[in-house]
């Protein structure tokens, strides 16, 4: 399988947005949280994504950025964005926090902390993402570096709430490779509604940065099981392995109900300076129902010369449509973009 790419398909969401993340709600209205300054927002599609309502801003944090926002509506109708809370100053703590909203969006609650990091870049904590298991529980994963002052490992862990996210639990170690720096994780859950995946970066598994998949079962999700590190439930999913040399790192994942996952990072083939990422650009792949055997790498943006495009997400919009959501600059304007691809057999290429 892969995905055929439209580019008459191509929106602006966000001049000058970033790290956009998309749903659907349950009116059938797309959202897309975002970036924009130094606050997270969110607009609305009545229309498939076409056009896009004006920006709302959900956060109000006043220590410097609120970035890094992910989205879901729970199965009570309550939407619940998290996002990092990124100080300046050295005075106060990175954060991971959410707001929710219980009136589709309409007005929102004032933020929760839901954990805390060190007050030092080195010893932050950073892109949470949420999932909600068939129980009911929430679950924010998130990286983590608080626990490492000492060195430069990072760890996935997780936060639960029983609640509905008014609450919240201890954060709990999940994936970690030692020595190494596990991050940007996105849960998945499959579809046969007691397998969840998490797709994180992984500097441990073949050289730089690659996409690599962890797995736990449910409902016992982390709890007992020992931790992922470097066991059989750590893989990479792609069915031709990346050189050493390439950079794929900031993977997303969802699944289309064509029975597919569509797994997408950023993708750099020559390496240039750490801060460097005009030669970065998007690239996604399909996989089978299990989230594994990804196949050929597609380009959503090769008709555009593959423009600089990162911190990229996919979303699910139709039984076989999915859409990229991108931080790029396409026909001259930077800022949060939008494009569909079809998912379609390889033979019908």
């Amino acid at each position: 399988m892969t995905i055929r790419w439209d580019p008459d398909s191509l929106v602006l969401i966000q001049r000058g947005g970033n790290y956009g993340r998309m749903i659907r709600l349950r009116d059938s209205r797309l959202m897309c949280v975002y970036s924009h300054g130094r606050q997270v927002h969110f607009r609305m599609s009545g229309d498939e994504g076409r056009t896009w309502a004006p920006g709302v801003t959900v956060t109000r944090y006043e220590h410097g950025a609120a970035t890094n926002a992910e989205a879901l509506q729970l199965a009570n109708g309550t939407i619940v964005v998290a996002f990092n809370g990124r100080p300046s100053g050295g005075k106060h703590p990175f954060s991971i926090q959410c707001v929710r909203s219980t009136d589709n969006g309409a007005t929102w609650e004032p933020a929760r902390t839901i954990f805390e990091g060190g007050v030092e870049f080195e010893n932050g904590c950073w892109e949470p993402a949420l999932v909600q298991l068939p129980d009911g529980e929430l679950q924010v994963v998130f990286a983590n570096e608080t626990p490492y002052t000492q060195s430069h490992e990072q760890e996935i862990s997780a936060v639960r709430s029983r609640d509905g996210g008014q609450t919240w639990g201890d954060a709990d170690k999940i994936i970690f490779r030692p020595g190494h720096r596990d991050g940007m994780p996105v849960p998945l859950l499959l579809d046969d509604g007691r397998t969840l995946v998490v797709a994180i970066e992984d500097n441990g598994l073949n050289g730089r940065m690659k996409p690599a998949l962890t797995r736990t079962s449910v409902p016992d999700t982390w709890s007992n099981a020992p931790v992922v590190g470097n066991s059989p439930d750590r893989w990479d999913p792609l069915d031709k392995p990346l050189p050493r040399p390439v950079y794929a790192g900031a993977p997303y994942i969802c699944r289309v109900p064509v029975g597919h996952t569509v797994l997408s990072f950023q993708y750099r083939s020559k390496h240039t300076e750490p801060d460097d990422w005009s030669t970065t650009y998007a690239a996604a792949c399909v996989g089978d129902a299990a989230a594994r055997h990804f196949g050929e790498l597609t380009h959503p943006f090769a008709a555009f010369g593959n423009p600089q495009s990162i911190w990229n997400s996919v979303f699910a919009k139709a039984a076989k449509t999915v859409t990229l959501v991108s931080s790029a600059r396409l026909e001259g304007v930077g800022g949060l973009w939008a494009i569909d691809g079809v998912v379609v057999s390889v033979a019908d290429e």
